[in-house]
């Protein structure tokens, strides 16, 4: 079979389709300056790249920890504001409309999300932590790590999960969700009233591994019991000091 000829497979593929395969093969470092630049076809192709993925990990982001400053950016926003970019533009792809105007849902195919270590992550810029709880989205998502993110905001959370379990008009909205794992560890600022609102959601009934080691002292005994009532698939607890 002799092969296509470069100048035939250029003029084939179009502009959106040539910069979604050469960005597929992009780290998501790469995927975060992609998205800064003002070229609307390169920020298209970055998004889709971003809704095709099965994994995302922001270990690359630990090195902002070993910097004063991101150029202008100051560090305690950094982690901040390139996890919320990156989230962001992935939901806005999974959000687009059709021709007719109406919204497409499209379920992401990610399954698991990892923050580890990311200690100046709070969750409060932007709404990416309320929608990586909406798990009308994320039909896939069994597994979320913010070990380590020690400055996570308990009161967004608490308010993401409280979203994430509000009941809606249809049965796939109250049905558990996909999670299967959920790791807390080192999130220090994480409280009995976070801990209560995963205990009793009915989106949380198949979570089989809850991390819950250097959180909050305020998680007593009412919480564990909450956890063992409800929690019925869970093998593994960790409430390390």
């Amino acid at each position: 079979m002799k092969p296509v000829p470069e100048d035939r497979l250029m003029r084939v593929l179009d502009d959106d389709t040539l910069w979604l395969l050469i960005l597929s093969f992009s780290s998501t470092s790469d995927l975060i300056q992609v998205l800064a630049c003002e070229n609307l076809v390169l920020v298209r192709a970055a998004s889709l790249v971003l809704s095709n993925a099965k994994s995302l990990h922001f270990s690359y982001l630990l090195e902002l920890d070993r910097c004063r400053k991101l150029g202008s950016l100051l560090l305690v926003d950094a982690q901040e504001t390139c996890v919320s970019k990156l989230l962001d533009a992935m939901h806005q792809t999974n959000d687009q409309q059709d021709n007719g105007g109406n919204n497409k849902n499209n379920p992401s195919i990610l399954e698991r999300i990892e923050f580890a270590g990311l200690r100046h992550l709070a969750g409060n810029r932007g709404s990416w932590l309320r929608r990586l709880f909406d798990f009308r989205i994320h039909k896939n998502l069994t597994s979320i790590d913010f070990s380590g993110c020690g400055m996570l905001d308990p009161r967004h959370l608490q308010t993401a999960l409280i979203d994430a379990s509000t009941p809606c008009a249809t049965i796939e909205d109250i049905t558990p969700s996909p999670i299967r794992y959920l790791n807390f560890q080192g999130c220090y600022r994480i409280d009995a009233q976070v801990v209560l609102e995963i205990a009793k959601s009915p989106k949380f009934r198949q979570l089989q591994s809850l991390g819950l080691g250097g959180c909050s002292q305020t998680i007593a005994d009412d919480c564990v019991q909450a956890i063992f009532d409800n929690l019925r698939d869970l093998r593994y607890l960790d409430m390390w000091d």
